[in-house]
């Protein structure tokens, strides 16, 4: 997702994309609820952590995240654990 793209992301959309994967649909598909969720979780808790820990830019003011140089590498790095989990 983030680590795909070279502009920023609006939380929005970031959290549409979550709500999908977390449910197994498609983005179109998910409901309003599973969205708010996703987006709640990421403005109260998640985003603030991952811009501490340098994974991710998040402008607060903006509501947009962008990538870092660890972003990438961070990215791969789950995808990789959740293959070796999830075979």
């Amino acid at each position: 997702m983030l680590d795909e793209r070279k502009s920023p992301l609006s939380v929005g959309n970031l959290s549409d994309s979550i709500a999908a994967i977390e449910s197994g649909k498609q983005d179109s598909q998910v409901g309003s609820k599973g969205r708010k969720r996703a987006y709640i979780s990421l403005i109260q808790c998640h985003l603030d952590t991952l811009e501490k820990a340098g994974a991710v830019l998040y402008d607060e003011q903006a509501k947009e995240v962008a990538e870092t140089e660890a972003t990438a590498p961070l990215a791969e790095l789950i995808r990789h654990i959740n293959e070796l989990c999830n075979p």
